[in-house]
This record gives structure tokens, C-alpha cells and sequence, in this order.
């Protein structure tokens, strides 16, 4: 299974897609895949122990390549 996680962000130059229309745009390219939207959290503050471990998920480079941002862009500018 594959679960697609979106974040429910606010309209702006970086993000200018609503959460509907980005919705719209996976289900049409993916048949199979289940999305969950999730909250726009940037951070998570702490203190004291969490009660949790913190793991930090490290990408392989061809991965840390991938910018949302520029594939937003593209699209906007009909480059995608």
C-alpha cells in the first residue's frame, strides 16, 4: 500500500494550490493510493524528555534533489 501524506497549507507564492485541487491532481495520477491530509505543523518544540525517541530520516541525494517548491513552480508556469 501506498499512503500519501498532504499538508493542509495556506495559499501563497510557494504553495498556489488548494488542498482540493492538489487532492485532485494525485488521485488523477495515482489509482491506488490512499491520502491522508495532515496539519500544517513547521515544528515541534519540547522540553524536558519528549517521552519519545527523535529520529531524524536521512534521504538518499537523488532524493534531497526533489524541491515541491520548484515542481509547484513548473506546473504554475506550464513547464510540467
Amino acid at each position: 500500500d501506498v499512503v500519501v501524506a498532504v499538508r493542509d497549507t495556506p495559499l501563497n507564492e510557494e504553495n498556489p494550490y488548494t488542498l482540493e485541487e492538489r487532492l485532485t491532481l494525485i488521485r488523477s495520477k495515482f489509482d491506488n493510493v490512499e491520502i491522508v491530509v495532515i496539519p500544517d505543523i513547521e515544528e515541534i518544540a519540547y522540553g524536558r524528555k519528549p517521552g519519545w525517541k527523535l529520529k531524524e530520516v536521512r534521504l538518499d541525494k537523488s532524493m534531497e534533489k526533489i524541491s515541491g517548491s520548484l515542481i509547484r513552480k513548473g506546473m504554475k508556469d506550464g513547464n510540467t
